[in-house]
């Protein structure tokens, strides 16, 4: 799952732009990071993607992505 409270730390105390990996299964996963990150945490997704044969949907993740 998705580590808020390290997401707000790293949102707040770290001096560069950080990125997040693991745990991302859904959009609405990648919406808590977003929110919790502050945009200040960026993210990346690598198994849970359907072209690695996982359940999320690679053209709905660059949709949602494109949206913000």
């Amino acid at each position: 799952g998705i580590d808020c409270e390290l997401l707000e730390l790293l949102s707040k105390d770290s001096p560069i732009e950080c990125v997040y990996a693991g745990g991302i299964r859904t959009l609405e996963d990648v919406a808590l990071i977003e929110k919790s990150g502050s945009g200040k945490v960026h993210y990346t997704i690598g198994s849970a993607l359907d072209i690695f044969g996982g359940p999320l949907s690679y053209r709905d993740v660059v949709a949602h992505s494109r949206k913000n």
